[in-house]
């Protein structure tokens, strides 16, 4: 559809081949949910280009399954009005017969798939409470804002602050830079489809573009409304909030990551976006190997993420110059908790007698993965 070089083709593809961002993270239903999104995008995008109602309700019908498989993905139904605003810009009410179409069979497709859903699963879902409407808005809860854009996988952002943290003492927190970089494409989104002098000299790139903004502002706006009602789920700590999930964004990740590819082909070299794209190959491989050597490759995000605080928690070093050493034996070497400490770049040593001894060097803080009757593996400080 974008009609892009042969070789321009080849290395978005490549692109996703080692972008483990964000489809580790996603569970079945996620894939699922974004495929169908796609497709929805795609076909507003067929819409827009021979003006066909029909790929219109085509598109609707995509959006409304995929809400259908997961909930978070209600926004979306309202595409094909915020991106045909967006294409006419100040036309729109030039078009007024063609809006209104647009606008009132995606109502009442919203309208039909809400009622539908509730009919099947028995409760609104996404109407629980509003706490937003009785002053009761959570901030503190946008702390959690996931920079999805700059994806080289949230499950091992611990692993680079970590890395940053050992060798130059620095306490630093990825998800603020990857923030940063998100408002950054994004202005290169807005710049690139509102200028009148524009890098790509394609409306079918204009209209892709066009996805990343009208169906990121819906995804956004949407998380951040049930965040500032949400006063953070207790059910894991640090507590989980709307914006911080990335499976959330995942079509308008993909779809972003396209354009920002396009774009990168478009600007002059030696632009911050060329510094940009290869860092996230590079993050990305690392990310493969992190994956593999920490045994996450595979495993439920959800009990990683229980090992990774388990063994924050009970790794409180004495003294910042202290370097934690772990021993382990062979009931609990190959363990979760075992990969995931090494993930993390601490020292694990195998039992011996002779480091459990009196002599111990003050420069280390000993510990030990123990496995209980329960066969739960757990790790305890040394005296």
């Amino acid at each position: 559809h974008l009609k892009l070089d042969n070789y321009k083709r080849k290395f978005i593809i490549l692109f996703f081949v080692v972008t483990i961002a964000p489809f580790v993270e996603f569970s079945a239903s996620d894939t699922i949910a974004t495929v169908l999104c796609l497709w929805g995008f795609y076909f507003n995008l067929k819409y827009q280009k021979n003006e066909k109602y029909k790929n219109v309700l085509f598109s609707l019908i995509s959006l409304g399954i995929a809400y259908f498989v997961k909930y978070s993905f209600l926004p979306f139904l309202l595409y094909p009005i915020l991106s045909f605003i967006l294409k006419e810009k100040a036309n729109t009410f030039k078009r007024l017969k063609e809006f209104l179409i647009i606008f009132s069979t995606t109502i009442a497709a919203v309208l039909f798939f809400y009622i539908l859903n509730y009919l099947i699963v028995g409760k609104m879902q996404i109407a629980s409470s509003f706490d937003v409407f009785k002053g009761n808005i959570h901030w503190n809860q946008l702390s959690h804002f996931n920079g999805f854009l700059f994806v080289f996988g949230s499950v091992y952002q611990w692993v680079f602050e970590n890395l940053i943290k050992n060798h130059l003492g620095i306490s630093f927190h990825f998800n603020w830079l990857s923030i940063l970089i998100t408002i950054y494409f994004y202005y290169l989104f807005i710049k690139e489809f509102f200028s009148k002098k524009n890098l790509v000299q394609n409306s079918a790139i204009q209209n892709s573009i066009n996805i990343s903004l009208s169906a990121g502002a819906l995804i956004i706006g949407f998380l951040t409304f049930l965040t500032l009602n949400d006063p953070g789920q207790t059910w894991t700590k640090p507590y989980w909030t709307f914006v911080q999930e990335t499976r959330y964004y995942g079509p308008v990740i993909i779809i972003g990551l396209i354009n920002i590819l396009i774009l990168f082909f478009a600007k002059k070299k030696g632009t911050l976006l060329h510094i940009i794209v290869p860092l996230m190959i590079v993050l990305n491989l690392y990310g493969y190997r992190t994956a593999i050597q920490s045994g996450f490759w595979g495993k439920n995000y959800n009990s990683y993420l229980s090992i990774k605080n388990d063994m924050n928690k009970e790794l409180p070093q004495k003294n910042k110059l202290q370097v934690p050493v772990v021993f382990f034996n062979k009931d609990t070497k190959n363990s979760d908790p075992y990969y995931y400490l090494q993930s993390q770049g601490i020292i694990l040593l195998e039992e011996n007698k002779s480091y459990l001894g009196k002599n111990r060097d003050n420069k280390f803080i000993y510990y030990s993965l123990n496995q209980d009757s329960a066969n739960k593996i757990n790790i305890t400080l040394i005296n």
